[in-house]
């Protein structure tokens, strides 16, 4: 059982606990075919805030934490549930107030990375120690509450606003489309080896049907990342087999 009485999609039975990405798994179901009837419903439940000033969605109903992201946005701007219009005008920030990226993001990005490094370091005469294992936490932005960090962790990269404006059809900048271009042929060349190598495959296969790029969307070999992804009994594994013509 990977959808639970609410309609959302999990990678895991749900009778083992939910998952927090039910939003980008929905895209993959829509995507597939597969019923996400009740989403709207469930989404209205989980906005605080979508408007043009400031965005505040949680991942359930009253979980605040962890706090929404690139994919989970993503998810819900294909099932339709973020307007186009609302994204951008937040400066294409998914999380809080937006704030427009310019020469001041310099400034930022050094208090950013003082925010992120500067506490981990231990300084004993002349040697400098890093402890790693911190350094490597991704969530510390908003565990720690650092804000100059949220400044670029919570916004839509241009290879991501590349997508969003090919699928409403709004003019992209050559920028975006170089670095979308070079994330896919980056994702297309490189073997995936673990759990995050095959979302991110998944993820980029639905930013190319996203795109109508259906034909690098089948060279991805799809079938096999979701898989190894949600396992070969999954309901979207049955369903991107079926697609594809994979037994």
């Amino acid at each position: 059982m990977h959808q639970d009485n609410h309609g959302m999609w999990h990678k895991k039975d749900i009778r083992k606990g939910r998952d927090n990405n039910v939003f980008i798994y929905g895209a993959y179901a829509k995507a597939l075919g597969l019923d996400v009837s009740r989403y709207p419903e469930y989404f209205k439940r989980c906005v605080k805030s979508l408007d043009k000033n400031n965005i505040k969605i949680f991942r359930h109903p009253g979980l605040p934490s962890p706090p929404f992201s690139f994919d989970e946005c993503l998810g819900a701007i294909y099932l339709g549930l973020i307007p186009y219009d609302v994204i951008k005008n937040n400066e294409w920030v998914y999380v809080g107030k937006g704030e427009r990226f310019d020469e001041r993001a310099v400034c930022k990005l050094a208090k950013a990375l003082a925010e992120f490094l500067l506490p981990e370091i231990i300084v004993k005469g002349w040697s400098v120690k890093v402890k790693k294992k911190d350094l490597n936490d991704r969530n510390r932005w908003w565990r720690d509450n650092l804000k100059n960090v949220a400044y670029f962790a919570t916004r839509l990269t241009p290879d991501k606003i590349y997508v969003v404006k090919r699928y409403f059809k709004k003019k992209v900048h050559t920028e975006e489309e170089k670095l979308f271009v070079f994330h896919r042929d980056c994702v297309l060349k490189t073997k995936p080896k673990g759990t995050q190598d095959f979302s991110t495959r998944n993820i980029l296969w639905l930013m190319l049907i996203m795109n109508g790029d259906h034909k690098r969307a089948k060279k991805l070999r799809p079938w096999e990342s979701f898989e190894s992804y949600f396992g070969k009994d999954h309901d979207f594994t049955k369903a991107i087999k079926k697609k594809y013509g994979v037994k």
